[in-house]
């Protein structure tokens, strides 16, 4: 039996009491009594192409140790299953980095100067010796991650140099489809993304922001970012008047990669980017679903009961949200209702809560969970089946 202590005022219905416990005061101790039911895996990797988008009947995970000697990781690349997370094959690989594309995998040994190509479908593999990672490919151009000088590199056909970036901050890189973008997001004010040609490097466009950004996130030529504007003024006797730097409006907009153009704007704060579904998921104490592409707002339910930091769903299913918690708590709310089905928190086989940083569903209903790494326990990933531990389900508020 495993035990876990709980500080009550976590629970107490007075919000005051419950900030003051956020912040760690002192306080009477509860004892739960926990045993809960997860088949630990040997490995710590999650699916490469985790999201059923990626149409491959299984799933694809690197697993690597790094070795601080030689900074190189060994690992290896293995196959498992959609539906239980069953081994069906694997390969060893020795390498210090990785770039990853729709049916295969390059990965690059700098000291031994051999990048390797691994074919996803049939685990074949291709070498050859180069210090140029590919990272994207266009129809007349591709472009490579240069480790020897860690530049961004465009090159032809014949492998002549278009164009190199060297990023650094607070400049910021990415590939699409239709070119290179960059960015600088590292001010309050006057902030700008824009896409250049691979070939001629000339700007397609540029979107100049007048207030800044603090995330952007790119996929199926739409990029999302969180915006956050501060057009507001204090009202408070000693500074009022002046701009309020410290509370600003925030937002979730998207903007297309073909001319830039903003395809919609919400007024909340956007949590992950569901891409099997391509929806956009938000979150305090409502939970918002958007369309990716045309920002329409498919779903709008308030969760019952509340929660004064806000809910930050990740991923659904037909009937509900699943979402996570400040306090390290997951769970799933049902879609329709707001109603909760199911809350937990993660613990381990010697009592402690722990964080999970990544996790993902299988089609047989249950959870692959990944903890927060490098925990005095040990590092946990998980098969976490929330039927079978339906009974240590607690919602408290």
């Amino acid at each position: 039996m495993i035990v876990n202590r709980v500080d009550l005022r976590r629970i107490d219905p007075d919000i005051g009491k419950r900030k003051r416990a956020a912040r760690r005061i002192p306080g009477p101790l509860h004892i739960i009594k926990y045993k809960m039911e997860y088949q630990k895996l040997n490995i710590n990797a999650m699916p490469l192409n985790k999201w059923q988008i990626f149409s491959w009947d299984n799933f694809v995970l690197v697993e690597s140790i790094f070795h601080q000697e030689d900074k190189t990781c060994k690992g290896t690349l293995s196959i498992r299953t959609k539906n239980n997370y069953e081994l069906v094959n694997q390969i060893n690989l020795d390498y210090q980095y990785t770039s990853q594309f729709f049916d295969r995998i390059f990965t690059a040994n700098k000291d031994k100067q051999t990048i390797t190509e691994i074919n996803l479908e049939t685990l074949t593999t291709k070498q050859s010796n180069s210090t140029k990672l590919p990272v994207f490919f266009w129809e007349k151009a591709t472009c490579y991650h240069n480790l020897e000088n860690y530049t961004y590199e465009v090159l032809d056909a014949e492998n002549r140099i278009l164009n190199s970036y060297k990023i650094e901050y607070p400049l910021g890189f990415k590939c699409c489809d239709n070119g290179v973008l960059l960015w600088n997001n590292n001010q309050k004010e006057n902030n700008w993304i824009e896409c250049r040609d691979p070939i001629t490097n000339k700007i397609n466009w540029k979107i100049n922001l007048d207030w800044k950004f603090v995330r952007i996130e790119l996929f199926q030529n739409v990029i999302v970012i969180e915006y956050h504007s501060f057009e507001k003024f204090r009202t408070d006797k000693r500074y009022g008047g002046e701009r309020d730097w410290y509370n600003p409006n925030r937002f979730t907009m998207a903007f297309s990669t073909f001319n830039g153009d903003q395809i919609w704007k919400h007024k909340f704060v956007f949590s992950q980017i569901d891409k099997e579904n391509q929806v956009v998921f938000g979150g305090d104490n409502s939970i918002y679903e958007v369309d990716l592409k045309s920002g329409e707002l498919l779903n709008q339910v308030r969760v019952n009961p509340e929660y004064y930091l806000g809910y930050c769903p990740h991923f659904k299913d037909s009937s509900g949200y699943y979402y996570t918690l400040h306090n390290g708590k997951f769970g799933k709310v049902n879609k329709h209702n707001g109603i909760i089905e199911w809350e937990f928190d993660l613990i381990d086989k010697l009592g402690a809560k722990r964080k999970i940083t990544d996790w993902n569903l299988l089609s047989n209903g249950s959870l692959i969970i990944k903890a927060m790494p490098n925990h005095k326990n040990g590092d946990i990933t998980c098969i976490f089946n929330p039927k079978e531990n339906i009974n240590y389900s607690k919602i408290e508020r």
